[in-house]
Order: C-alpha cells, then sequence, then structure tokens
C-alpha cells in the first residue's frame, strides 16, 4: 500500500536534500597535546550535543577547510557501539572532523531549515541504526544513510514544523527537569523517615502515656548472635554454578532487597566449607569493602541457606534485644552511613573491619517501640513505593514523547497544510537546478483526498 502524503510533500531519498560528508583519518602519532582540537565519536553526546572540553589536538598546519566542522553542523558516529549516536556542534571555535564521524549537510543552505534536518535526523535514528552492519563492530557508509527514503515538506512548512517541535521540546525538558528531581525527592523522604525513625522522633507522640523503658546505646557487638564475613570459593568464579546454593556476593546487595541478577550458586562441597556463614532468614547483609561500602539488606527467602563471600558481612541480630528490621533502619540512616563514610580506609580498596562493626554503637529502644517504628517506616516507605512507582509509568511516557511528536512531524500532522506552501518537488528541483546536477528520482506523491 502506497504511503498517502500530505498535500505539497513528496517522498525521496534523504541524499536529494541532504548528504553526509565523511571525515579525514588522522593518524594518532599526529595527535597533540595543544593545537586545533578533532572532533571524535567520544566527543558527541547522548543527548544531542558535542563536547569538546577534553579533546585531542593536531598541529595548526593539518587545517583543511574541507574536514572544518561549522556552528550548526549536525555529526554523526558512523560505527562502534553508538553508530547513530548524533549531535550538534553550537561552537565557532575551529574544529577538524575525524574518520569515523560523518557531518550531514543540506544541499543547499538556502533551500532548506538546519533545524529541520536535525530534527529529520531525529526521528530516523532507529531506522539508521537498523542499516548499520558489521557484527560486533556496528557501522553504517554515507550510502546508507543517504538512500534512506523521507517524507519532505515544501520550506514553508518545514520552518513552521520547526518552530512548533522547538516549542514542544522546549515544554519537554521543562518536564523531565520536573521529573528528574523525584528520585532524588524520593530519596530524602526516606533517608528523613529513618533519621526520625532510629531518633525516637518518629514515636514521639505514640510513647506519651506508656509505660516503657528509656532507650539505651549498646554496641553491635552486644545485640547480635553473629557478626562475620565469608569467603570466595577455591577456583573463584570459574565454578559457579547456574544452580544450587546461593553465594551472596556485593553486587547482589542493593538497599531494599537482594538482586537476583548475577546470583551465583556453588555446588554441596563448597557450601559445606564455607557452612560457618550460612545465611539465615532476616540476617542483615553488609557490604563491606569497594565502592558499595555500606550498603545493605536483609536476606530473604531467596538467599536463606545460601552463603556470603568476603565482601559480604553478616549481622544476626539477638531477637530477645533488637528487631533485625528495626536493626536495618539503624544502619540505612544516615547516621550510621555517615559514620561507615568516616572510618573506610585503605589506599587501594575502601573498607571496614570486623572490629569496626562490632564496636558500632545503635540507641535501642524497647522490643515494643521497635515493632512500631518498624510498622510506620514500612507504611511510610510503602507509600514512596507507590509514588516512585507512578514516577516510572509516567517517565516511560515522557521518554518516549519526542519520537511520538517527531513521527506526526513528519507524517504532516503537527501543523497545517497552507496553499502558499507551494510544493516540496519545486524544492527538490531548485536543488538541482543549483548543483547543476541530474534530478534525482522522486517516489510518486499521492495527496490527501480533500
Amino acid at each position: 500500500m502506497e504511503k498517502v502524503l500530505p498535500k505539497g510533500w513528496v517522498e525521496t531519498e534523504l541524499g536529494s536534500f541532504a548528504y553526509l560528508k565523511n571525515g579525514y583519518a588522522y593518524k594518532t602519532t599526529q595527535f597533540k597535546d595543544s593545537g586545533i582540537p578533532i572532533l571524535k565519536i567520544s566527543n558527541i553526546t547522548k543527548d544531542g550535543k558535542v563536547d569538546i572540553s577534553n579533546p585531542q589536538y593536531v598541529d595548526e598546519s593539518l587545517i583543511n577547510e574541507a574536514f572544518l566542522v561549522k556552528s550548526g553542523d549536525i555529526v554523526i558516529a558512523m560505527s562502534g557501539a553508538t553508530t547513530g549516536k548524533f549531535g550538534v556542534y553550537n561552537s565557532n571555535d575551529l574544529l577538524l572532523q575525524n574518520q569515523r564521524v560523518g557531518n550531514i549537510k543540506l544541499q543547499k543552505d538556502s533551500l532548506g531549515s538546519k533545524k529541520f534536518l536535525y530534527y529529520l535526523i531525529a526521528s530516523l535514528r532507529k531506522e539508521i541504526e537498523d542499516r548499520a552492519y558489521g557484527g560486533a563492530q556496528p557501522n553504517i557508509s554515507s550510502t546508507l544513510i543517504e538512500n534512506i527514503q523521507i517524507p519532505l515538506p515544501p520550506l514553508a512548512e518545514q520552518e513552521r514544523i520547526v518552530a512548533k517541535l522547538d516549542k514542544l521540546f522546549a515544554q519537554h525538558e521543562k518536564m523531565k527537569t520536573v521529573l528528574d528531581r523525584i528520585p532524588q525527592l524520593l530519596k530524602d523522604f526516606r533517608q528523613q523517615v529513618l533519621t526520625q525513625a532510629v531518633s525516637g522522633k518518629l514515636t514521639e507522640s505514640w510513647r506519651r502515656g506508656k509505660k516503657l523503658g528509656d532507650w539505651q546505646e549498646r554496641l553491635m557487638k552486644n545485640i547480635t548472635t553473629k557478626l562475620g564475613s565469608g569467603s570466595t570459593p577455591r577456583g573463584g568464579s570459574t565454578t559457579y554454578l547456574s544452580e544450587g546454593i546461593p553465594l551472596v556476593r556485593s553486587m547482589n546487595i542493593v538497599f531494599g532487597g537482594i538482586k537476583s541478577d548475577g546470583l551465583a550458586f556453588i555446588n554441596d562441597a563448597q557450601a559445606t566449607a564455607l557452612k560457618s556463614v550460612e545465611i539465615q532468614f532476616e540476617d542483615i547483609l553488609l557490604n563491606i569493602t569497594g565502592a558499595s561500602i555500606g550498603r545493605l539488606c536483609l536476606a530473604d527467602k531467596t538467599v536463606t541457606g545460601g552463603r556470603v563471600n568476603q565482601h559480604v558481612f553478616i549481622i544476626r541480630s539477638n531477637r530477645e534485644i533488637v528487631n533485625p528490621k528495626f536493626l536495618e533502619c539503624c544502619l540505612r540512616s544516615n547516621i550510621v552511613q555517615s559514620f561507615i563514610e568516616e572510618i573506610k580506609y585503605g589506599a587501594g580498596m575502601e573498607a571496614i573491619s570486623k572490629t569496626q562493626i562490632e564496636n558500632l554503637k545503635i540507641n535501642v529502644p524497647t522490643l515494643q517501640e521497635q515493632q512500631e517504628i518498624v510498622c510506620r517506616v514500612e507504611s511510610l516507605f510503602a507509600k514512596a513505593d507507590l509514588i516512585e512507582s507512578h514516577y516510572q509509568t509516567l517517565k516511560a511516557k515522557v521518554d518516549a514523547l519526542p519520537q511520538a511528536i517527531l513521527h506526526k512531524a513528519f507524517k504532516g500532522e503537527l501543523v497545517p497544510q497552507l496553499p502558499t506552501d507551494g510544493d516540496a518537488n519545486d524544492l527538490l528541483a531548485e536543488i538541482v537546478r543549483l548543483k547543476g546536477e541530474v534530478k534525482p528520482k522522486i517516489a510518486r506523491k499521492k495527496h490527501r483526498v480533500e
């Protein structure tokens, strides 16, 4: 079934309207600490910009006008894992185009809009990625990009489309800015809840009129029945199984629960050798080394009976003194997390020792108040989780909005067609006339029924 194009539009190859200019293969031996910066794939950011704050340079004697990137140029990654990533260079500083970077230019600047071309390339991002080839090293040629079929409106409508898209994308950025604040707000809220929980403020009104004992400062070693880390079985990761007895590593521990992705398993013999660090239900598992030091969670049923390696510490509550969920709140609070930040040590590997954990001071109320605190924290966290779920749903919709807007724009549904716009066929003919080239083959257009 043929596409039905809006009135005055034409379907043609991208190369009829724009072309892709390849870069120059500068040699690594030519790179210097100063001179003229080189535009490489790594300088194109994910958000559609060009960042040359930390570039490589070549000598000024290598300046070639043919490979200068000018303000407003649209550049695109032509190979590698980021094939199809594109951005706009918005500076008048000299910049030279390296190989593997394409520069997409209008055939005639006077007969097109650079901003329209940018939005057009954005709408073609997925098709460009689909056309990439090379298996583990995707890449795409200028010919493949120029051969992509595009719907082209007359120049006057292009300008109206750009104005409308600019307005809609500005509104979209505002929405994203507001949404992007939500995760931090939720994180701050949870920390405020934990701080109030372990300082007694959360249950301050609840305590009134009740004959409860005072809060007591206790050392961790005096309110637990087990403190200790595990080890890695002999042979390391080469001996891990796809099923068996779970071996919990630091990568599996996140605040709020066990992350099953990447969970390793060991056999019965390996587990027997680590019997002393068998995980019990609601043990607190704490990361004690590396970048994730201080991250912790309660052991759930999926890892009960499993083991931990040397980077994970088991903290087992003495349930006659402290509720494990209350103790988890204490350890997750900024009060303890900040303390862990202060005492961690090691030049090559940040770590916290068993002695330091044993001597952590915890303020402990009665078991009755601990249970009330746990209930209140769980209730407030559940509300935060619900907000976060709504946020994730809304974020997914907002993230998908740009492509939906572009889809409407290039179907001719974003702005009205006007009788004074003219015909894109005439636009292409004028481009050809000015270039002195043979008129490109144009797919037969079909107008909407008025």
